[in-house]
């Protein structure tokens, strides 16, 4: 079992109870998008507002150059860096104690882990359809026999058929080993022709090791002090040696593959190693009860406050990491350890522990005391946004259950000062427990799905009635008429302030009427949640949004996207009937199972679609499509009418989990890495858009805000999916 799917398993089991983890979207009435000229450039995206880089990651190393630590985020596909010195590194500017997405490591497809060699190269294994080993060279020169470019990242070439690459070590030869989580073995790369394990290993070549066959679910490899072979996997380590010997107080025969019986694990299995100049070997535990760092001693002494019982293994009671999956050491004994997941706003997922009180990092150790580094990011792991009428940008903030405000102006939002620019936990949302979904009513009115709880929350902008319940500005309160929901995995509001809901554990579209009425052909009574009869043929509905004439728009998990129409007429040049769910013709997305299922849908105020999907497996890059209602110039391209166009602008931003604009025609973009601002080279003026059409041309009044928030399986299903294919 991989480290990826380890650690998307433990992350996502609490939402996905019934395959939900809710990340958002929005819908807005924004600004006609006029045509630009041929001339416009082409705008790319500027983060606005970055989230922790190490919320969620895997794989962690030590630069031997400098001394900075390294982690690998598979979510977010990034490597992130700890300098301990400013100055320059991969070419890019770094602050001392300040922990930086590294810029340098670009094209990853869920990296699980990292190693340096002895010139301080980076190595990052790709463990998603790649099956790739990617290099930074420190330096221009030559790796295993390739032409490699300082700072610039390059797959390995010699790295060839190693499927789901994940943990790798160098021996003191400067070979490169790599663990093959789904072929159960390793497989190394020589720097010259030799002879490994009765193997003869060509230079530059990727040879497999025979001997290291039946290592079951392999996640990660490293080498003793007298060169002893250790590999992990599944609840088992396994020892290896070039001649017979004794290992923790257990004979082990000639190139032998040999599980060791002191190491146990009741859970999912074993993650990462280390062995320290002592000879100890450190491994990350995820047992049945609680996850563990444990450690294999061949002394009596005493680490970091723990007696370890000789050649036993010993979880080292002191080590409070919520979901360990690395572990490395630095020369002074300190050992550093990698979360899968992030439990805390203010704390990385990074920790460490030092055997005496020392400053690392910047941080203050007291001896024998975990201590994760502290991030000064607000966000942690954000899972979905919406955009207000003022432009002001609300993101859920998952973890640590509260919502994020990206300010438009400076003033004063939900009764509490806000600065322009100046993103702020938003005071107002209380009472949120692991937020999952989000929307905003014409009125500006918030509302918020807690995933854990069960619970839908309104934060009213004015003292006053919603759905049939007094409530009180800016004062959470949980919505009544929510009661009979269940498990929410999208909502939007339409422009008569009536809720759309997705449900996960029935897969229907359900409402909350604002009064009694008639909904696509069927009556409805007011602040009584019912079942939407005209979706009832859509199988699997995912998300849902609103066109701005009041059309319903209905991903499924098989990859399709439903129209279901007010009155019938024309719809993206397609022939509609009112009530009917009609198929969008000709375009078929990757299904919910994989990772570039539909994570959201947003409507500009003409109409235009803009949807973050994928039409293959293989080929998950951040890419958002534009259907067009006319044919014009979006952010500098040419998108024909009707016709699903990836925007090239916003290509390269993996894991998308919401989209937003704002009346200027700016488009926001929430992905794990933070929140994302893609300027309109054109901005344009608001204009109440008087003669807006309905599918049969009646007009209707302007709306007010729309919002939606999605279904997230672009995240934990599709880690499983995506990232491993059956061999």
């Amino acid at each position: 079992m991989s480290w990826v799917w380890k650690q998307g398993n433990r992350r996502f089991r609490k939402f996905f109870a019934v395959s939900s983890l809710s990340l958002a979207a929005i819908v807005a009435p924004l600004a006609i998008l006029s045509t630009t000229p041929a001339s416009a450039s082409t705008p790319t995206p500027q983060l606005i507002v970055p989230a922790d880089p190490t919320s969620t990651v895997a794989g962690v190393a030590i630069d031997p150059v400098t001394g900075a630590i390294f982690t690998v985020n598979p979510l977010a596909e990034t490597v992130a860096v700890l300098p301990k010195v400013s100055g320059t590194l991969f070419g890019q500017q770094v602050t001392a104690n300040v922990q930086t997405v590294l810029e340098a490591a670009t094209g990853l497809d869920q990296p699980a882990s990292l190693v340096f060699d002895g010139s301080g190269n980076l190595y990052i294994s790709n463990a998603g359809y790649a099956d790739s080993i990617t290099v930074l060279a420190r330096t221009t020169g030559t790796i295993f026999g390739q032409a490699v470019t300082a700072n610039v990242a390059v797959t390995l070439a010699a790295a060839q058929g190693i499927i789901t690459p994940e943990g790798m070590a160098f021996d003191q030869a400067g070979n490169l080993y790599v663990v093959s989580n789904s072929l159960h073995d390793v497989a190394v790369i020589t720097q010259s022709t030799a002879t490994i394990f009765g193997q003869n290993a060509p230079a530059n070549t990727t040879t497999f090791l025979p001997e290291t066959a039946g290592a079951s679910g392999a996640t990660d490899v490293v080498f003793g002090t007298d060169g002893t072979m250790f590999i992990s996997g599944d609840q088992h380590i396994y020892a290896l040696l070039q001649s017979g010997g004794n290992v923790f107080g257990q004979d082990v025969q000639t190139a032998t593959l040999t599980s060791l019986d002191a190491v146990t694990s009741t859970g999912p299995g074993i993650n990462g190693m280390y062995v320290d100049g002592a000879g100890n070997l450190f491994y990350a535990n995820q047992t049945s009860s609680s996850p563990e760092v444990d450690v294999l001693s061949s002394g009596f002494t005493q680490i970091f406050g723990t007696m370890p019982v000789l050649n036993s293994q010993t979880p080292l009671v002191n080590i409070t990491a919520p979901y360990p999956v690395g572990v490395v050491g630095d020369s002074a004994g300190n050992l550093f350890i990698s979360n899968g997941v992030n439990t805390n706003a203010q704390e990385s997922g990074l920790g460490v522990i030092a055997p005496q009180q020392e400053v690392l990092f910047g941080q203050s150790l007291t001896a024998n005391t975990y201590l994760g580094f502290p991030s000064t990011e607000l966000l942690d792991f954000p899972a979905g946004l919406v955009v207000g009428p003022d432009g002001n940008v609300f993101v859920i903030n998952d973890v640590s259950s509260n919502i994020v405000v990206y300010p438009s102006q400076s003033g004063t939002l939900f009764g509490q000062s806000v600065t322009k620019g100046i993103p702020a936990v938003l005071a107002a949302a209380t009472g949120l427990t692991e937020p999952s979904t989000i929307a905003l009513d014409n009125s500006g009115d918030l509302v918020v799905w807690s995933y854990q709880i069960g619970v839908m929350t309104i934060v009213p902008r004015v003292t006053g009635t919603i759905f049939g319940q007094s409530v009180t500005a800016n004062v959470a309160t949980t919505l009544n008429a929510a009661s009979g929901l269940t498990s929410i995995v999208s909502m939007q509001f339409d422009h008569q302030g009536d809720l759309f809901v997705v449900d996960g554990s029935t897969e229907t579209v359900q409402v909350i009427p604002s009064a009694d009425k008639t909904l696509f052909g069927q009556s409805v009574t007011a602040n009584t949640v019912v079942s939407l009869t005209a979706t009832s043929t859509i199988a699997s509905p995912t998300i849902l949004a609103f066109d701005p004439s009041g059309n319903l728009f209905v991903p499924d998990t098989d990859g399709k996207l439903w129209m279901v129409a007010q009155q019938s007429g024309t719809l993206f040049g397609q022939a509609v009937n009112a009530n009917i769910p009609a198929q969008f013709a000709g375009f078929t997305f990757f299904p919910s199972q994989g990772f570039g299922g539909a994570t959201a849908l947003s409507f500009d105020s003409l109409g235009n679609l803009y949807l973050p999907a994928d039409t293959t497996a293989d080929s998950y890059a951040g890419e958002i499509y534009v259907i067009a209602k006319q044919a014009g110039s979006f952010f500098g391209q040419q998108i024909p009418a009707n016709t699903p166009t990836v925007l090239s602008s916003v290509q390269g931003l993996h894991t998308l989990l919401g989209l937003g604009l704002n009346l200027q025609g700016d488009l926001y973009i929430l992905n794990l890495q933070g929140l994302w601002k893609l300027t309109n080279p054109n901005p344009v003026t608001p204009v109440t858009p008087a003669t807006l059409l309905a599918a049969t041309g009646t007009p209707f009044a302007p709306l007010g805000l729309l919002g939606v928030s999605l279904l997230g399986f672009g995240f934990a299903l599709c880690v499983k999916a995506k990232r491993r294919r059956e061999i």
